[in-house]
């Protein structure tokens, strides 16, 4: 059989397996030929009375036997004539063997067959041996079965073969019937491991590995000789090699070639590229000759078969394996020896298909089925070789360097435990064949087989490797005599001892030399293959590691609607969270009163406080938790919101200009009367407070957080990423801040895109800071994303203002808590948040444009938002992947209106009144942002009020914030806006 690295990387044991599965129509004949045996021994002194024992035991007779004892120095002559005498036998003649020096001596038995023994005076191979046997006439039969010296036969084995030395088939029905006797020429019997003489682990190991092997050989070698209809090559026979330890074949198919080391094999292809021959016959004349056909069990003349009908005796190479003519040979029983073995049998087969492939006349000589044979079996050991020494590190390497391209350890694995269930299946078939051929059926067959199973398929698996390091050496030898031509030393085929006897260290050196070559060259093709990769995508491997051995966010168990619109509930989850208390307000007594302002200022009326935040990490002096859900916190909101409207107009009309001021400033106050009309004043500026103070009249308790003075905290604007949070934030405030002198109004379209970042600005430059990265980049990469829409659902399914998928949150929370990431922000995802809550969704998008940015040639802004976009497929071989260009080329082209919106913001910033009335309202709510008097969820509603008032048509997206981002507002709906005037 030849090398198989992996039974599925194989792809005729595959179909040799399902072809052994045919059922054969044919009949058994039993013809006239007379059987011979030749049974080659040396130094068979300890198997060779056994070995003759069964052959002089069989069920079936044969005709002639002869012992060739080839040379050797123990006792085999002495055990084989013993053992004749013993069944009866007496020395009758003795003389020469002609053309050899060699001796013979005739035995004779009443009514058995005649034997002779032969004595070489110096050592001969096998082949060399037979042919002196059938030259020098010792042998004159029509068959002739070759038995190893160490060949023990089942009782009916020659009863087994001789059933397929011709095979009846009737093709066609009715009056086109023909039946065609096919003569094969060659038969091969069914090996089985013999159990070794000690009980040693290697043996035993060896002795397992075996009889699994022989199993599966007996399933290919059934498919192998299946012949399916006419062809050149499925038409034909195409066995690989015979059992050489017991096989017949036709007197005229010898001489056996004894050029190479594994002659059985040798001799196997020269018979199946026999010509084809075909004789008319009738069955009358078949019946006279002797020939007889089994039908179910029974014996019968042919022509009671075949009757009238034409027959054809056809007689060509054609090879035939019996699986219920079985035998048992000795296998080496250390290691050294198995690979000395093994070595043999893959060179072996290496030079035979060498001396057909490579000489011209040869190759054109060889028939269909036979060159199928040698080309499938040397592809399949190549084949091997490639997957093993450079496909297998290939795809290590590929796996190593980008994970998840190539193969991983667990895909190896899993491909193994596939190999070794089909070894598993292939083994169980082919001890069933064996069993059945011992005749056991039922419970008992099944208790042989299960006994077998499991040990001998773990064997084989472990030792098969052994096998692609020997089919090297031996393929590397055979090549070398071949290309040298060098004749091969006969004794070198002298196979029968030395599974038994102390191995050269040559094998062992070669083996242990080739076994480190190879692992050399497999390490280098995983070196080179690792570092090729990982070059051409540097920081795949750290990313795919963050993304796939993570503990993983899935996106879609944060996806909570609606929000509350006091801000995110992670702010309850930071004890030490609080907001400023920087100006006077009420404060609770003990009595539940309210206690006057350190100032003198009234606990009500007044303008909003500037100096609170609602957000319970963001300044130092107070702690926050919210009291309910948006729902329930509506009758505060409702006031907040309403002053704060009111303040934002007030202000509108106290700054706006001659030209424009008063139109304006009146289309806004006249959109803020119907929310403030049934609103309650926000209590005044609140003074600094002993800790544990509860803050009642502020414009967050209107807004139904209790606010509560502490004295410590974090100061920012974002719950998940102030700039106190994140482990190294920029040295200098990222703000949206263009050249205030280059300042030009907005378009309609700009105006419209203001009214979106109004409530995000203050989150997005704390987030910038907190991440350095800058600010204008962040308002690109959230405007390329989702233009500023906080619901948005991209077409793969990635969410939010930053559209955030798995994968993204997975990598943001590995960087957040690693301790040693430049990144670590232990806030981040410290409890639960909503890929939807704006706050959350900026961070987010900075975070990983700062991961981004971090990563090779992230310093270009391109590259930077390739890897943001996909991290691990954005940036290939150096370069922005196709499939991404057109989305990073969009970063670039919001340039100018991102420059416009940062103008209008530094032009505000420097003189308010140097922008429009509608920019510095909308801009006045950013300031009321940052300064925490709204939330951004409260922003929303203050600018779909200031959007629907300046005729700005963007209706949809404030109604789907409103209603679906934070729920039902108490806020009055809006009735339709009409177009940007």
């Amino acid at each position: 059989m030849p090398f198989i690295p992996g039974l599925l990387a194989t792809p005729t044991v595959i179909a040799n397996a399902l072809f052994s599965l045919a059922r054969d129509a044919s009949l058994p004949v039993l013809g006239p030929d007379r059987v011979g045996v030749i049974a080659p021994m040396f130094n068979e002194e300890l198997g060779a009375a056994s070995a003759l024992a069964s052959l002089l035991e069989q069920t079936t007779p044969f005709d002639e036997l002869v012992v060739s004892i080839n040379g050797g120095t123990d006792d085999t002559g002495g055990v084989v004539r013993r053992t004749l005498t013993e069944h009866g036998y007496r020395l009758v003649h003795q003389g020469h063997v002609p053309a050899a020096t060699a001796t013979f001596e005739r035995w004779l038995l009443t009514g058995g067959p005649t034997v002779a023994v032969v004595d070489h005076a110096l050592p001969l191979s096998k082949s060399d041996s037979i042919n002196a046997a059938l030259e020098g006439g010792l042998l004159n039969t029509d068959r002739v079965l070759v038995v190893d010296g160490d060949t023990v036969l089942d009782p009916g084995f020659l009863s087994g073969l001789r059933r397929h030395f011709y095979r009846l088939r009737r093709r066609g029905r009715g009056a086109a019937t023909l039946y065609v006797l096919e003569d094969y020429a060659i038969q091969s019997g069914s090996v089985m491991s013999a159990p070794p003489v000690d009980g040693r682990p290697m043996a035993s190991l060896i002795h397992n590995a075996r009889a699994a092997e022989y199993a599966i050989s007996t399933v290919l070698r059934l498919g192998q000789t299946t012949r399916l209809g006419d062809g050149a090559v499925f038409g034909r026979s195409r066995l690989y090699t015979v059992v050489g330890c017991g096989f017949t074949a036709r007197r005229q198919c010898f001489p056996m070639p004894s050029d190479t080391l594994t002659e059985d094999h040798d001799f196997t292809l020269a018979v199946q590229n026999e010509p084809l021959a075909a004789e008319p016959v009738t069955g009358a004349e078949l019946a006279e000759r002797g020939f007889r056909v089994v039908v179910d069990g029974e014996e019968l003349p042919l022509d009671a078969v075949t009757g009238d009908h034409p027959v054809v005796l056809r007689r060509g190479g054609d090879a035939r394996f019996v699986s219920d003519a079985l035998m048992y040979t000795d296998d080496p029983p250390t290691l050294p020896g198995y690979l000395r073995q093994i070595e043999r049998w893959n060179g072996g087969g290496v030079e035979n298909a060498l001396k057909r492939l490579f000489v011209r006349p040869v190759w054109r000589g060889l028939h269909g089925n036979v060159r199928f044979t040698l080309l499938a079996a040397q592809f399949e050991n190549l084949l091997g070789l490639l997957l093993l020494l450079l496909m297998l590190p290939l795809a290590l390497g590929l796996n190593f360097a980008l994970p998840g391209h190539g193969t991983p350890l667990r895909g190896m694995l899993v491909w193994l435990g596939v190999d070794l269930l089909a070894t598993g299946l292939l083994t169980t078939l082919g001890f069933w064949r064996q069993g059945r051929g011992l005749g056991r059926s039922g419970a008992p067959l099944q208790r042989w087989m299960w006994r077998r199973i499991p040990g001998s398929v773990l064997a084989l698996g472990l030792l098969r490797v052994f096998n692609a390091v020997t089919f090297v050496t031996g393929a590397l030898r055979a090549t070398a005599r071949f290309v040298g031509r060098k004749e091969v030393d006969p004794r070198a085929t002298i196979t029968w001892v030395r599974p038994r006897a102390g191995t050269a260290k040559r094998t062992q050196a070669r083996f242990l030399g080739a076994s480190g070559g190879l692992m050399s060259f497999a390490v280098g093709i995983f070196g080179l293959t690792a570092w090729i990769a990982g070059d051409s995508r540097p920081g795949y491997r750290d990313t795919w590691r963050l993304i796939n051995e993570s503990v993983p966010v899935l996106q879609s168990q944060h996806q909570q609607l609606p929000l509350p619109l006091a801000g995110s509930s992670v702010l309850g989850l930071v004890p030490d969270a609080g907001l400023t208390a920087d100006a006077a307000t009420p404060m609770k007594d003990a009595a539940g009163g309210g206690v006057p302002a350190a100032d003198g200022a009234p606990a009500t009326g007044g303008a909003p406080a500037t100096g609170a935040d609602s957000h319970a990490d963001t300044r130092p002096d107070a702690a926050v938790a919210t009291t309910g859900t948006a729902e329930g916190a509506a009758d505060g909101i409702g006031d907040g919101i309403g002053a704060v409207v009111g303040a934002v107009v007030a202000t509108l009309g106290a700054d706006a200009g001659p030209a424009d001021g008063a139109g304006e400033a009146a289309s806004a106050a006249g959109a803020a009367d119907a929310v403030v009309a049934h609103t309650r004043a926000v209590t005044g500026p609140v003074a600094a407070l002993p800790p544990g103070t509860e803050l009642l009249g502020s414009a967050q308790a209107a807004l139904g957080l209790k606010v509560v003075t502490t004295g410590t905290g974090r100061h920012g604007v974002s719950a998940f990423c102030s700039v106190a949070d994140v482990a190294r934030p920029a040295d200098r405030p990222r703000l949206l801040a263009g050249p205030a002198d280059e300042y030009e109004p907005l378009s309609s379209w700009g105006l419209l895109v203001l009214a979106r970042l109004a409530p995000l600005v203050a989150n997005i430059e704390e987030a910038a800071t907190a991440y350095d990265v800058p600010a204008d980049l962040v308002l690109r990469v959230l405007l390329n994303e989702s233009y500023l829409d906080p619901l948005a659902v991209g077409p793969t399914g990635d969410l939010g203002l930053s559209q955030v998928t798995s994968d993204a949150l997975t990598l943001l929370r590995a960087i957040s808590t690693d301790a040693l990431s430049p990144f670590a922000n232990g806030r981040f995802f410290a409890g639960d948040f909503s890929v939807f809550d704006p706050d959350f969704s900026v961070c987010a998008g900075a975070a990983k444009l700062a991961w981004a940015r971090a990563q090779p040639g992230g310093a270009d802004e391109r590259f930077a938002y390739a890897r943001y976009i996909n991290p691990l497929a954005g940036v290939v071989r150096g370069k922005i992947s196709p499939r991404h260009q057109e989305l990073v080329e969009a970063i670039g082209d919001l340039r100018p209106l991102a420059a416009a919106l940062e103008r209008t913001i530094a032009a505000y910033r420097r003189d308010p009144q140097s922008v429009t009335d509608k920019e510095r309202a909308l801009l006045g709510v950013t300031t009321l942002v940052a300064d925490g008097t709204l939330t951004v969820g409260q922003a929303y509603f203050v600018t779909a009020e200031l959007v629907q008032s300046f005729g700005i048509d963007d209706r949809d997206l404030y109604d789907a914030v409103r209603h679906r981002l934070y729920g039902e507002a108490a806020q009055p709906p809006s009735d339709g806006g009409g177009g940007v005037g």
